[in-house]
């Protein structure tokens, strides 16, 4: 673990375009420290004369598929670049497959435009392998300390309920029918199974959840809407 945090924050600080001025030794050190303590990650490393020079982090999130941690692999400038992590990407596919899982993604996260030097390197490594871009993700933020979000009126015969009082069986169907009319393309590209085990990943009962804020919107008696707010730690 100690090897594996300093060689993270080196690299993030030699990477140009990886925010180094945003990376302190503390934040790098929690950050792999919940990987670490996450009882379903895997973390594949590179070696060269026995010196560590990469690694990536795979998630044993869903029974059909596997997720790559966002911005890896991690690999340091000062070696090859382009062929470690070409290499880890691969093996990331190999140990998929071995597992008898049919898909593999990954969500490059926080994509801003400072961003964009960033992603161009990672979108070439991985379409060398034989995973182009899906889709691109709207990044939006709400500073709730000037907000103003006024008076919430709902039409008549709609109604909210907590979330966390309904179980999974009872959202999904809502879940499946609004994501297959809403044309989402990587909704639409995966199995019934692939379709469910995403969804038991974002309702995660397991996870911390923001309980007054977790909502259902009701038409009557039946689920016509969902909101879900999962707190994520920020290390300082």
């Amino acid at each position: 673990m100690k090897e594996l945090v300093s060689f993270t924050f080196s690299a993030l600080q030699a990477a140009p375009e990886s925010r180094s001025e945003n990376r302190t030794m503390k934040k790098v050190e929690g950050y792999l420290q919940e990987i670490w303590d996450y009882g379903k990650s895997i973390i594949l490393t590179a070696h060269s004369g026995g010196k560590l020079v990469g690694w990536i982090c795979l998630w044993e999130v869903s029974t059909d598929m596997m997720y790559i941690e966002s911005w890896t692999p991690v690999v340091h400038p000062d070696f090859n670049e382009d062929e470690i992590a070409s290499a880890l990407i691969k093996k990331s596919i190999e140990y998929t497959r071995n597992q008898g899982r049919k898909r593999l993604e990954i969500f490059l996260m926080g994509m801003t435009d400072d961003m964009r030097p960033r992603y161009k390197k990672y979108r070439t490594w991985y379409e060398l392998q034989g995973m182009p871009q899906g889709g691109e993700w709207a990044y939006m933020v709400a500073d709730l300390t000037t907000l103003e979000s006024g008076e919430m009126l709902l039409p008549q015969g709609f109604a909210l309920r907590p979330l966390v009082a309904v179980s999974n069986d009872e959202i999904y169907g809502c879940y499946y029918k609004t994501f297959m009319a809403s044309g989402d393309r990587r909704f639409l590209d995966q199995t019934d199974k692939q379709k469910r085990g995403n969804f038991e990943v974002f309702f995660d009962r397991s996870k911390r959840i923001e309980e007054d804020a977790s909502l259902l919107l009701y038409y009557g008696e039946q689920i016509v809407g969902f909101i879900i707010i999962i707190f994520i730690e920020d290390v300082q």
